[in-house]
């Protein structure tokens, strides 16, 4: 049979590793967190989607990172199960893309971790969680490899996340305009080093991890703007340009900022005179508004400039060090009282660790 005849994505027959799994993590953790039960079970059924109904699913639970469950001490994510069930799913398809040399490296150096971890690590134990996290990334890759075996599920795979990208930048948007508008604190964190500023995060864990997000996607969207392609019409790729763009301005990431410079200077070098040199300039010209209004909004409205250009992003370079204060003076024989006890809560010598 040709895989032609296979319809995409389809489980040719009843597989019951889901089910097993699903009954196996509802009887582990049922007492322990309904909640995750009640995952565990969904992810069972999950199993029996269609391959593109199962990857928005994925991306779109991963996307959500500030939903956690604690479990025995750990710290579970709805994408973590999603993995599980991604992993069950694409290797139970006939036409997936077979595993080659880089895939096996992958799995090679994550078996190695493991094996470092039990030989020498101090916290054997810390050390194996680590490592899990890394297998729980390796294997959202390798299932990922392997299900998007034909062009039209890796089109509509990039889609996905094109548009999940832009709608992880819009939401941050509106809540930093819901902040300043009705005072929610939904979506926003307050940067210390800028004065307790408020900067985006939407579904992110922080804004540095958010500023990423919208500066990858503002790469793909300005090359898919600039190029003609058969995932997006230019109107559309313009519009996900600007919505990241102004997600990647108001994450207040300086880092982020720099890789989307970056990466477009690479994207010109990379596409070369496919890219019309105008194209490349008016890139810059956008990186660079880009740059000046996120120092415009952060630094000179808190009137103070040289603290938004600097590159570090600790409190620590902005504060005071409790070393460098004037040691107190000393009018008896007692014991002076050290620098850090004579500082007082609200003093910059005391900053969050």
């Amino acid at each position: 049979m040709s895989a032609r005849a296979v319809p995409a994505g389809r489980v040719h027959r009843f597989a019951p590793l889901p089910w097993i799994a699903a009954a196996l993590g509802l009887g582990a953790v049922a007492v322990e967190s309904p909640v995750l039960a009640v995952g565990a079970g969904t992810a069972g059924l999950l199993a029996y989607l269609p391959w593109a109904g199962l990857f928005v699913v994925l991306v779109a639970s991963a996307s959500v990172q500030t939903w956690t469950t604690t479990v025995a001490g750990l710290t579970f994510r709805p994408d973590e199960l999603v993995v599980i069930v991604v992993v069950l799913r694409a290797f139970t398809l006939r036409d997936r893309s077979r595993l080659r040399g880089t895939e096996w490296t992958l799995m090679a150096f994550i078996g190695a971790q493991a094996v470092a971890s039990v030989l020498n690590a101090p916290d054997v134990r810390k050390s194996l969680l680590d490592a899990g996290l890394l297998a729980f990334g390796a294997a959202a890759y390798l299932a990922t490899f392997a299900g998007l075996s034909t062009r039209d599920r890796l089109l509509s795979a990039a889609r996905v996340l094109l548009v999940a990208t832009a709608v992880s930048a819009a939401t941050g948007v509106l809540a930093l305009v819901s902040h300043w508008v009705w005072h929610t604190q939904w979506g926003v964190t307050q940067l210390e080093t800028l004065g307790r500023f408020p900067a985006a995060t939407g579904f992110a864990y922080e804004h540095d991890v958010f500023g990423s997000t919208s500066a990858a996607g503002a790469l793909a969207f300005l090359v898919l703007w600039l190029q003609r392609n058969p995932l997006l019409s230019r109107a559309w790729a313009a519009a996900g340009f600007w919505v990241c763009a102004a997600g990647l301005v108001l994450s207040l990431a300086r880092g982020a900022w720099i890789g989307l410079a970056a990466g477009i200077v690479v994207a010109v070098i990379v596409l070369g005179r496919g890219a019309k040199a105008a194209g490349g300039l008016t890139s810059l010209l956008v990186v660079g508004a880009i740059a000046a209004g996120g120092i415009g909004l952060t630094g000179f409205s808190l009137g103070r400039p040289s603290e938004v250009l600097s590159v570090g992003t600790s409190t620590a370079t902005t504060c005071p060090s409790v070393a460098d204060s004037p040691a107190p003076k000393v009018n008896d024989a007692t014991t002076a009282p050290s620098p850090r006890s004579s500082i007082s809560p609200r003093s910059p010598g005391r900053f969050k660790r």
